[in-house]
């Protein structure tokens, strides 16, 4: 490849990376993907020739489920779409996850529809997106879903994204997914006036319904670390999100790309119990699992450089997302952009020496505590290797499980230490650097 061609493809990106919240990533990225090219095209089996070079158009943020418009490409069928019995983990929640979903999803009328939303009232909109808004309904029972009405403008393509989204979204089953609870896909004949004359045509109405989601999206709840929901809190939306995208990379013979994975796609309930949403993108890839695509992923701030640059899709790619997403759990909104800012090491004791601080008021031990700040570093850490700039340096999504599930024996074992033999004394645990966070190439 010419060494030209990548330099202007950085130039042409750095107006979008800006935009970001890690602003200096494409000066960075510049010479990991110089030397990373051959070694990737030998990876993917393909030639120069044959990757676009275009870096994605920004769009705006969609809500729970939008679908693509290349909704055609990715619906898996039959075999592909039977779970792996290979996925677990020392802590995993594959217990409840063939039950999770005890009914299938209802169809619908319109009709109905139309009843528990007030007529699609703007008083219980929800949100809207590119190809859909959403709305509450609630049922006479009291029973609340959200309703996402597709937009009704291209028939084609509407069925395209319709198909796909409830092919993806019918063969998810886990407590961090969000669920499928009915659709409708009704077409009515009705009579209109065309050019002073009553004909009739057909209007398809085709939606979505989800579990409703109590407290929203993740972006209405990040804050820094001197603010906003405790550690204990920000942990379990952390573990839940990572469970949910195991389940997506790992529990199926065939893995699945979210590719938009960011804090509007990551939906709480009353709990505040993370469960993924927006599957209107994801594709579940076969055979080579890191391919270069020329369909649209993602939003801008949450892809990875291979991506921006060359339309490398993997599940690094997730990952590198995640990492974003963590980094903003942890640190706040502008997580990433103080960690691009400042030494990688400066940046760790800033944010453990907040988290220090604030922990230090409610725990009842100095072990608990050390626990605890030790718990947050190793977030941290795992935030930031998550968004390597070079993909095959970031942990696989497995590793970072396995990460946490060992942090969490660690603070277990310090709650359950008897009160007589805890110190007043803060004992620092040793850690040990986490060589397995680095995983092979995917």
């Amino acid at each position: 490849m010419a060494l030209g061609i990548i330099n202007q493809t950085v130039d042409d990106a750095l107006a979008h990376a800006r935009r970001m919240d890690t602003p200096n990533l494409a000066l960075k990225a510049k010479s990991s993907i110089i030397e990373e090219e051959r070694d990737d095209l030998e990876v993917i089996g393909g030639n120069a020739e044959d990757i676009n070079f275009a870096p994605p158009s920004h769009k705006e943020p969609r809500l729970i489920g939008m679908a693509s418009p290349d909704g055609s490409d990715g619906a898996p069928k039959g075999e592909d779409l039977q779970p792996s019995s290979s996925s677990s983990s020392s802590r995993d929640s594959s217990t409840t996850m063939g039950n999770y979903r005890s009914t299938e999803p209802t169809s619908l009328t319109i009709r109905i529809l139309q009843e528990i939303t007030h007529n699609f009232s703007e008083k219980r909109a929800l949100g809207q997106g590119a190809y859909g808004k959403v709305y509450k309904g609630v049922h006479d029972n009291g029973e609340e879903i959200a309703v996402k009405l597709l937009h009704n403008n291209m028939q084609a393509t509407n069925d395209e994204q319709f198909q796909h989204e409830f092919d993806n979204l019918m063969m998810l089953n886990h407590p961090n997914i969000v669920r499928l609870v009915g659709y409708c896909y009704e077409t009515q004949r009705q009579h209109v006036d065309f050019q002073g004359k009553i004909v009739f045509g057909e209007t398809t109405y085709r939606a979505l319904c989800f579990e409703y989601m109590h407290m929203g999206s993740l972006q209405r709840h990040l804050s820094d670390e001197l603010h906003g929901l405790d550690w204990k809190t920000r942990y379990k939306i952390i573990k839940g999100a990572c469970e949910g995208l195991k389940y997506l990379h790992e529990g199926f013979k065939e893995p699945i790309y979210h590719l938009d994975l960011k804090p509007d796609n990551i939906l709480l309930d009353e709990n505040m119990t993370p469960k993924l949403a927006d599957f209107g993108l994801s594709k579940l890839f076969g055979g080579e699992q890191t391919r270069v695509t020329n369909s649209p992923a993602g939003t801008l701030g949450y892809m990875p450089p291979e991506y921006l640059f060359r339309n490398v899709v993997s599940k690094k790619l997730d990952v590198f997302s995640l990492g974003v997403v963590i980094t903003k759990m942890i640190a706040g909104p502008k997580g990433p952009t103080r960690s691009d800012e400042m030494p990688y090491q400066e940046f760790l004791d800033q944010v453990h020496e907040n988290w220090r601080n604030r922990l230090e008021a409610t725990c009842t031990s100095s072990r608990i505590l050390e626990a605890y700040c030790e718990q947050v570093s190793i977030c941290t850490e795992i935030g930031l290797r998550s968004m390597e700039i070079d993909r095959h340096k970031r942990p696989s999504i497995v590793d970072v499980v396995d990460r946490l599930n060992e942090t969490e024996t660690m603070v277990e074992k310090a709650i359950s230490w008897p009160a007589s033999s805890r110190s007043s004394t803060p004992v620092k645990p040793q850690r040990e650097k986490d060589d397995n966070l680095v995983s092979c190439v995917c």
